[in-house]
This record gives C-alpha cells, structure tokens and sequence, in this order.
C-alpha cells in the first residue's frame, strides 16, 4: 500500500498528465478552428469590405517558419503587419505588395492574393488536427485504464 506521500505525489503527476492532455486538445482545436472558421471568415469580411492598399515589404525572415514584416498606410496612419501565411509570396525588402485591408478592424490584413485564392496554411490545420486527436486519444486512454481499476482518482 502506497503512503500518503506516494499516493499525493502519484495524483499530482496524474493531474499534470490531465492538464497537458486538455491542452492538447485545446491548442489543436484552436488552431484547427482558426484555419477552417476564422480565416475564411475573415477573407469573406475582406472580399465585402476591404480597401485595397499597397504595401512594401520591409523583412522577411525564413529561418525559423516564414515571417514578413509588411509596412502600409491605412486612414493616415503607418503601420506594420507580421505576416506569417505564405511569406514566400513576397519579393525582396521594398518591393510592392497588393493587400486588402478590413476598414472596421485595420489590424486585418492579407494580401489580395491570399484573400483571392482563399490560401490555407495546411501546416497548421494538420498540426491542429494531430494535437487534438493526440490529446483526445490520451484522455480516451486515461479513461479506459480508470474504468478498468488501473488508475484512481
């Protein structure tokens, strides 16, 4: 029979098992849903409202994922947009990007090119499918070895 300290410290790394599993779950369905829901959403909102500007690259990065750093003026402002979806699009530092800006959130912007061909980063929809039936898949395992005896709350 297992003391008190053993028994405390097994439901503490139980519980901590638990917590990584629903984080799966929720890091996958948060990507998988902002992929699938949000994005398209948004080109939509883009396709019925969106002012087009121009804008001109000002970095891009491609060693650790693809990042761009897109400078454009919308209603008088300057501003930068971190662009992380097919970076691969853009030419070198300067060059002239076609964009839509959303005119009730300006912080919502892609380029006309993404928005036209309805781009999906599939990267991540599958990195958001993996997560959340990895994190499903240890909880449905969590609860069959629970039914079973093998684990106790």
């Amino acid at each position: 029979r297992a003391g008190p300290y053993q028994a405390a410290a097994g439901r503490g790394v139980f519980l901590f098992l638990l917590a990584c599993l629903l984080g799966l779950v929720v890091v996958g369905g948060y990507l998988s849903l902002n992929e699938l829901v949000v994005i398209p959403r948004e080109y939509d909102q883009l396709v019925a409202r969106g002012v087009p500007v121009t804008g001109h690259v000002l970095e891009c990065h491609y060693s650790h994922g693809e990042v761009c750093f897109v400078g454009y003026s919308y209603a008088g402002r300057d501003r930068t947009a971190t662009y992380g979806r097919d970076a691969y699009q853009f030419g070198g530092p300067g060059s002239e990007v076609a964009l839509l800006v959303d005119r009730g959130d300006p912080s919502i912007v892609y380029t006309v090119r993404d928005v036209r061909t309805r781009y999906l980063d599939g990267g991540l929809l599958g990195l958001g499918i993996a997560l959340g039936v990895t994190g499903l898949g240890g909880l449905a395992a969590v609860w069959i070895a629970h039914r079973r005896g093998a684990i106790r709350f």
